[in-house]
């Protein structure tokens, strides 16, 4: 077995990554809040209304959906279609998880998202607000047998 190596040209460019990111998630922070509420909604019907009429969601028997927050295109349009054709429902579950950590040589905690399967809709609407606004599914959700995604249409 090979032993891994990071060298510091390599540890530059993962907080370059790091950088870029978080001054895309600024940029992005700024356009979003200057659209009304009104124009996100008139925005989400219009995505939703192509995203329906599109043949491989017609045809797909599981969905992965992301849950959105307040001044985010909404999905609540595509979760009701997906459960009212009887399709499976996946939304994403963060948590954090312990992996080594190169740099310090112990380990961190990490986020990580798995995609886990609402049951029906009073699943839907029983989702409570997590610190960043977002529906999320309770830690328990994730014990559950048959929950997490496997295969996607």
């Amino acid at each position: 077995m090979q032993d891994c190596h990071v060298d510091s040209e390599d540890m530059a460019s993962v907080a370059a990554i790091r950088a870029a990111k978080a001054a895309l998630r600024q940029c992005i922070k700024e356009k979003l809040a200057g659209l009304s509420q009104e124009g996100i909604g008139e925005q989400s019907h219009q995505v939703c209304r192509r995203v329906l009429a599109l043949n491989e969601w017609k045809a797909a028997r599981r969905v992965g959906i992301y849950l959105s927050m307040r001044r985010e295109l909404q999905t609540r349009a595509l979760v009701l279609d997906a459960f009212e054709a009887g399709k499976e429902v996946f939304v994403p579950f963060v948590y954090k998880t312990r992996r080594s950590a190169i740099e310090t040589g112990g380990e961190e905690k990490i986020p990580t998202m798995d995609m886990l399967a609402l049951r029906d809709l009073n699943d839907y609407e029983g989702l409570k607000e997590d610190a960043w606004g977002i529906p999320s599914l309770g830690r328990d959700s994730v014990a559950d047998e048959g929950t997490h995604l496997e295969g996607m249409d």
